[in-house]
């Protein structure tokens, strides 16, 4: 926990150990945390300027693991510009958080990356993983419960992945694919997946089977 003391405000590297044991554990709501409570307490104004960039993108990507795309928002308008010149990789999150806000879901992951994290930073690159495995577990979930059938062409650019990573990633989860027929590409059959499927806390440690597939086949 943070001293409350205006006299103590934490230094540089007890910020960036606490960040760095957060960002580890995974856990997006706690990272939220951490940095809100460094906001509130004015920890910035004692801060470098790379380790206040670094406390802004854990909570910008905290903010879009969770989907808090106004909280995402807002902490981008209330920025220091110094901090946003200072740190380009400040401004690649929030260019991922702009596609979101926009529904563009797979023109934000195109902006992650691939999904091993390896575009990031040491820093941001478990986060980033992270984000891609929730967006990425979203969107289909929101194919799942959205189309009774998609042309796979129109379902890999959802998801910013080749079309035979998506048919992989279909007859994992149980959907039908119906081979290509009169020149259009194969059609998937998705399977209806129960509507609060998505509202699970992934970490770090404990991603996904489905992060590994499409690392695997990018």
């Amino acid at each position: 926990p943070l001293n409350n003391s205006r006299a103590a405000m934490p230094t540089d590297a007890e910020v960036g150990a606490r960040l760095q044991e957060l960002i580890a554990q995974g856990h997006a709501a706690g990272i939220i945390e951490f940095c809100e409570a460094l906001e509130l307490d004015l920890a910035h104004l004692s801060l470098g300027i790379h380790a206040s960039g670094a406390v802004y993108k854990a909570q910008l990507l905290g903010y879009l693991i969770v989907r808090d795309l106004s909280g995402a928002r807002f902490l981008w308008k209330r920025l220091p510009e110094a901090v946003r010149t200072a740190d380009a990789e400040l401004g690649a999150v929030w260019a991922v958080g702009k596609h979101m806000w926009k529904g563009e879901r797979g023109e934000a992951l195109g902006a992650l990356g691939a999904a091993d994290g390896s575009r990031w930073s040491d820093l941001t690159a478990p986060l980033a993983r992270l984000l891609h495995t929730a967006l990425t577990e979203h969107t289909l979930l929101l194919i799942a419960n959205s189309y009774t059938s998609i042309h796979v062409a129109e379902a890999s650019r959802m998801l910013a992945i080749s079309a035979d990573a998506m048919g992989a990633l279909a007859l994992q989860r149980g959907w039908t694919v119906e081979p290509a027929a009169g020149g259009s590409s194969a059609v998937l059959l998705p399977k209806p997946a129960p509507r609060d499927a998505c509202a699970h806390d992934l970490r770090v440690g404990q991603l996904t089977q489905l992060t590994k597939l499409v690392a695997q086949l990018e």
